[in-house]
């Protein structure tokens, strides 16, 4: 018999979550696992054997108790309860949830289930709704209380909006009893930011991997009907800019599309994708308004006809938008907030400061200048390496049969372990050191220094191959770690770190530089011996013996555009550079010509 998966989404084979349930579905049954796919509403075609979780009515009925009681995820009792009979026929191998909010589950009834069971469970967060006493999402608000315990919840009357209780607090609670209650729990953030603001709620002594959205790069790839296109919306040879959303609002920032509208010229047309009757009213007459579409097909005509495609949004768990321009060859422009900047590298678009409008129009004048011909090759590559759906789906696969075979998944458990010491201490950019040997020349009293100067909310440092001596000396906010032989381990420390620092004094060519580089991760280091050969401008930053000012510096761009933007020309570097069987052929050589 095939092992069954059961994955629980608010939408099937629509939307970002609903596409990405739909293709790690099929990525299952190639692997010849059966696969099913719970949904609350919108029913669509799929390859999945399909369930809808009660109906229509009990929709209406959530959404109308949720608006009055503020105890969303807590309706819909009966219909959970008849869903639950039919997931216990099933006895699935493992569940994978995904959106469990939007009015159609009763989230007490199916973690009850679940933790009875023991079924290993699978959860991909796309957004932050799971460890909040009532929003999926918080940073427009400025809003911190998700950490220790929600209360008079400033976004009450926002989506699942409540317009006369507030249980925020209630909410907050019973959730973390809930979500805890499950044993064997991985939880898949879709960003690195995702990951770390996770890792900072009660959630954070969970399994935590991060694994990307994925894109059809088939389906989304450079089209030959742009022009078309062009010719359907009257774009003619405009710069076209162009923005995608499914619902549009402020936190998606409206207001900065029209303020674009009345400062661009002629020659620059601005198209708005998903846009409702009533918003199209009032957009400026100059702004191209075209209704949501279900049409993948439709959608990559849109983002090859553009010359750039904008997001500007405060608030992004990923930015699928953004990775689908990349897939057809076109560049971004988002705003410098949450996820957003992780997508983004030099080559493939530009980052600005949230609400900065004249450093969008200044980005636009760039790609307009150079021609969006000189970022397409460099777009689609990075789409292709880091978003690729098949890929990013295969990862899932690999987790859901992990899970079946009783083994968790120890990478991420590692990682997991690493990331909540560092969200523990309430950090947001983990800045890791690694030596065999720690003293004065490796620049140990740097990184005190370092500690400093950079307030314990904003950075995280972790050392490696302390004494036990050196650990218990250290200042307040460094966590030491003894030397470890296991290169897996220390792989797996590199890859979770977001900054490689290595402030040697005396080195001819330290190794650890290029094995930072080889996990993605980018290097500042000092300018000593062989130390900055390793690195270049698209792979970290090099800087003065003891100048920590530039060391601050260097970080603070890193923590601008995030360490995605390193990521590919990282690995690229390691590999092209410092692969180790090229080097031992060099050697070969040598012996041959001497010999």
């Amino acid at each position: 018999m095939p092992k069954t998966l059961l994955q629980i989404n608010t939408i099937v084979n629509s939307g970002s979550t609903g596409r990405i349930a739909e293709e790690i579905g099929q990525t299952a049954l190639a692997s010849g696992w059966r696969s099913v796919i719970a949904y609350g509403r919108n029913p669509r075609p799929s390859k999945s054997e399909l369930i809808r979780i009660g109906n229509d009515r009990d929709v209406l009925f959530h959404g109308l108790r949720s608006r009055v009681f503020d105890d969303h995820g807590f309706g819909s009792r009966k219909a959970t309860e008849a869903f639950i009979r039919e997931a216990e026929k099933l006895a699935p191998d493992v569940v994978h949830l995904h959106n469990i909010h939007g009015y159609y589950l009763n989230i007490e009834v199916l973690f009850r289930w679940l933790a009875r069971t023991g079924v290993p469970v699978v959860w991909t967060l796309h957004d932050c709704w799971p460890f909040t006493g009532h929003c999926p999402h918080f940073t427009f608000a400025g809003c911190e209380k998700w950490k220790t315990g929600c209360f008079s919840c400033p976004q009450k009357t926002g989506y699942p909006a409540s317009f006369v209780f507030d249980r925020s607090r209630k909410n907050w609670e019973q959730k973390r009893e809930l979500f805890s209650s499950v044993k064997n729990l991985t939880l898949v953030p879709v960003s690195d930011w995702l990951a770390r603001i996770t890792c900072e709620s009660f959630l954070g002594d969970k399994k935590i991997v991060r694994i990307y959205n994925g894109t059809d790069t088939d389906t989304f790839s450079p089209q030959s009907k742009g022009c078309a296109v062009r010719k359907k919306y009257g774009l003619g040879n405009r710069f076209v800019a162009l923005g995608c959303a499914s619902a549009w609002g402020q936190k998606k920032g409206v207001k900065h599309y029209k303020e674009l509208a009345e400062r661009v010229d002629a020659g620059t047309a601005i198209v708005m994708v998903g846009v409702s009757e009533s918003l199209a009213k009032e957009l400026p007459k100059n702004i191209i308004a075209i209704p949501r579409t279900e049409s993948v097909e439709e959608l990559a005509e849109l983002y090859s006809a553009a010359d750039v495609v904008l997001n500007l949004s405060y608030e992004e768990t990923f930015g699928l938008t953004t990775v689908e321009g990349f897939a057809c060859g076109t560049p971004g422009i988002v705003f410098g907030s949450t996820a957003s900047p992780e997508l983004i590298s030099p080559e493939t678009g530009f980052v600005v400061s949230p609400g900065d409008v004249d450093g969008v129009l200044a980005s636009m004048n760039q790609i307009r200048s150079r021609g969006k011909s000189a970022y397409a090759e460099a777009c689609r590559s990075r789409a292709l390496s880091l978003f690729e759906h098949k890929t990013q789906t295969g990862k899932y696969l690999d987790i859901i049969e992990n899970a079946t075979n009783g083994g968790g998944v120890r990478v991420a458990d590692r990682i997991g372990r690493f990331l909540s010491v560092c969200a523990g201490m309430q950090r947001k950019l983990n800045v890791l050191g690694c030596a065999s040997v720690w003293g004065p020349k490796k620049g140990l009293s740097d990184f005190i220094k370092l500690r400093e100067r950079v307030p314990e909310k904003d950075l995280a440092i972790v050392l490696v191959g302390l004494t036990e001596k050196q650990i218990q000396e250290l200042p307040s906010g460094i966590v030491g770690i003894r030397r470890t032989e296991s290169v897996g381990e220390l792989a797996e420390l590199y890859s979770a770190a977001d900054v490689f620092f290595n402030p040697t004094y005396e080195d001819n060519f330290p190794t650890v530089n290029i094995e930072a580089l080889a996990c993605g991760t980018p290097v500042c280091t000092y300018r000593t011996g062989g130390s900055s050969e390793a690195i270049d401008n698209s792979t970290g930053f090099v800087v003065a013996q003891g100048n920590i000012d530039g060391v601050i510096s260097a970080i603070n761009q890193i923590r601008f555009r995030g360490k995605s933007a390193y990521a590919e020309a990282c690995r690229s570097r390691a590999l092209s550079c410092f692969r180790k069987q090229d080097r031992w052929a060099e050697y070969l050589s040598l012996y041959e010509e001497i010999g």
